[in-house]
């Protein structure tokens, strides 16, 4: 990998020259980018950094990794790091078909451990288990084609073959993620998930368009998506008009998500899965287990001429760093993310920070907080009425509230159980640039106490249902 990316100085001319002409090509056409920055985090322990990749026009190329300073001791800890992680994703995704087929044996098995008269109720089993491992077996074939993008968020300073060699197991979690990344596909990017779609992503959506009511107003908007996942929103939104940015640190989001944005070719319904399949309990009827689903929905190519859409590969406060990205943003929008944080406020306060003065943030979800009860995690946990109090603080005015909205998330359809999460809606003007301190947040609190008026008062449009 450290020899593909050197190159001699007639490589170099060439690839200027090629330079100058993508950037020429870039002024007149839409484009999709994905910029990997460094300080990419993964399984909440690892300081990752990738490379950088961009592209004129809808059809994505990689740049490679550049590496211009000294690399220090600690710096090649992390990347060292990151290459195990990955390659244990690579290998979830490569052994999905064998270890899936392996569950199922032994479900085969169990079944055929029964008693023979009891068996011979079930006649279908057997021709139902053999539908089933085709399923697996198309499920594996689109995991193949997400895997062998994997060069894209190589890093040239790491030999992959060594560090593959090094870790042969795969954890638990990160099977259960291949298998996840399946139903995430359903929410983001097929006709099925419309409906869930609309009562997240809808609903952000309607916000900025309150905001920015057409596509001229909305030329040159810049707004970011932390927790992008497989890039719906951030693609709803350059379809919408906005210049829009993803940010996503899951590895497993991030290869998927580059075969779907870049391997459409234009083509709706171009690949087949099979989302539901390992499901075997809570079934009305194993039609359902079986049910296929086509991806993507949409033709990834038709956005506004001026639409342009980028993504970032890393944990949100490791790229979005406050001297790189202060007052960047006109608006940032927030959907099933900020209860993933290890420290919440830390999140506000960042989305403060790259908000320009007079920019929305807009938020929807729960507060699931994902490290509640995590051995060895750490995990600081409000109630929506303390985050709420606390925004003034960031110099964010609440105004617009909506609670109790139905919302479900990669929800199976037709099953016997179901969850349902009561999440909230908020929308929040920066008023403010604010320093905060220890004892600025004293002196907050003895104004809020003496007058109990401020920022979130008179003026903000509060509905609950």
């Amino acid at each position: 990998n450290s020899s593909s990316s050197s190159s001699n100085n007639d490589d170099s001319s060439q690839q200027q020259q090629q330079q100058q002409q993508q950037q020429q090509q870039k002024q007149q056409q839409p484009i999709h980018s994905h910029d990997h920055h460094h300080g990419h985090g993964h399984d909440h322990s690892h300081h990752h950094g990738h490379g950088h990749h961009d592209h004129g026009g809808h059809h994505h190329g990689h740049g490679g990794h550049q590496h211009t300073h000294a690399v220090s001791e600690e710096e090649l800890r992390n990347h060292y790091d990151e290459a195990l992680h990955y390659v244990e994703v690579l290998r979830a995704f490569e052994q999905y078909g064998t270890s899936t087929f392996q569950r199922f044996q032994r479900l085969e098995n169990d079944f055929r451990a029964i008693p023979a008269e009891l068996k011979a109720l079930v006649p279908t089993f057997d021709e139902s288990m053999l539908a089933v491992r085709k399923c697996v077996l198309e499920n594996h074939k689109f995991f193949k084609l997400v895997t062998a993008n994997r060069q894209v968020f190589y890093n040239s300073t790491i030999n992959y073959a060594h560090v593959a060699r090094q870790r042969n197991t795969v954890s638990h979690t990160n099977r259960s993620k291949v298998i996840s990344t399946l139903r995430q596909l359903v929410r983001d990017w097929s006709k099925e998930g419309t409906e869930e779609r609309a009562q997240c992503y809808g609903r952000i959506k309607e916000e900025l368009a309150r905001h920015w009511p057409t596509v001229e107003s909305r030329r040159d908007v810049r707004v970011l998506v932390p927790g992008s996942g497989l890039g719906r929103l951030v693609w709803d939104l350059v379809k919408m008009g906005f210049t829009s940015e993803g940010n996503e640190f899951s590895f497993q989001m991030l290869l998927t998500s580059y075969l779907v944005l870049n391997g459409s070719d234009g083509d709706i319904g171009k690949w087949t899965i099979y989302p539901y399949v390992h499901q075997t309990t809570n079934l009305y009827d194993r039609k359902e287990q079986l049910r296929a689903v086509k991806i993507p929905d949409v033709d990834m190519m038709d956005v506004p001429p001026t639409g342009r859409m980028s993504m970032t590969a890393g944990e949100f406060l490791l790229v979005y760093t406050v001297d790189m990205y202060r007052g960047q943003f006109d608006a940032i929008t927030t959907c099933f993310f900020i209860d993933t944080a290890h420290n919440i406020l830390a999140y506000i306060q960042r989305i403060s920070e790259l908000l320009r003065v007079g920019g929305r943030w807009i938020n929807f979800g729960p507060l699931l907080y994902h490290f509640a009860d995590t051995q060895g995690e750490a995990s600081v946990e409000f109630s929506y009425d303390e985050l709420v109090a606390t925004f003034p603080k960031f110099g964010l005015r609440l105004e617009r509230e909506e609670r109790n909205l139905d919302a479900q998330y990669t929800q199976m359809p037709n099953i016997m159980l179901s969850s349902t999460y009561h999440a909230v809606l908020f929308s929040c003007v920066k008023v403010a640039d604010v320093k905060l301190t220890a004892a600025s947040s004293a002196a907050a609190e003895d104004d809020n106490d003496s007058d109990g008026d401020d920022n979130d008062g008179d003026d903000v449009d509060v509905s609950k249902k």
